[in-house]
């Protein structure tokens, strides 16, 4: 189970998503200044960090054609972020809650921030480092997910809220591990 933030930290994810739900900034607009940009992190960190120095990650990683894996895993993440609107909506439905597609969207766009941020951790060639940033970048992403359900989605019953946030970060754990299967050789 997801620890409870501080009031602290709670009331400043609070803050922030109840700006996003005043400004409604568009999905376009959003799309390409946001989330297209951050986007294209991991896919550059990959080829980076898998051409000059993948055999610091596992053996043999070196020789792999990296602009082709970054490329799919470009693709493979717009398409996560493009679907998880309409599964954020989904989770609610289940759950008795009817949600806006603008805010299940932007909610959707708003998760991986932490997760895209995290490729940065490619630059230091080591697989323990990146592996425990991309872990923290995970858990921020849930309180994203956790805050945004409650605000932006504007669940008020905390027993409603905590079950569409769980079902959206698992769904969110089950893409990220399918985004990494284009990255880990199999065989």
């Amino acid at each position: 189970m997801l620890a409870s933030p501080s009031h602290h930290e709670s009331s400043q994810f609070k803050i922030a998503w109840r700006f996003l739900d005043r400004v409604h900034p568009s999905l376009f607009k959003t799309f390409f200044l946001l989330v297209l940009p951050l986007s294209m992190l991991p896919p550059a960190m990959l080829y980076y960090a898998g051409t000059y120095h993948g055999d610091a990650f596992a053996s043999g990683f070196s020789g792999r054609n990296w602009g082709m894996i970054a490329g799919l895993f470009l693709l493979a993440e717009l398409a996560t972020v493009s679907v998880m609107g309409y599964i954020i909506r989904w989770i609610a439905r289940l759950n008795g809650a009817e949600v806006s597609p603008q805010n299940a969207q932007m909610l959707a766009f708003a998760a991986p921030i932490p997760l895209w941020l995290s490729s940065l951790s490619l630059l230091y060639p080591s697989f323990f480092f990146s592996v425990a940033v991309c872990c923290i970048a995970f858990a921020i992403s849930c309180l994203i997910v956790f805050h945004g359900v409650e605000v932006l989605l504007q669940i008020d019953e905390d027993v409603t809220a905590a079950n569409i946030a769980y079902g959206i970060m698992g769904i969110g754990m089950i893409a990220w591990a399918l985004l990494l299967i284009i990255v880990i050789p199999i065989g």
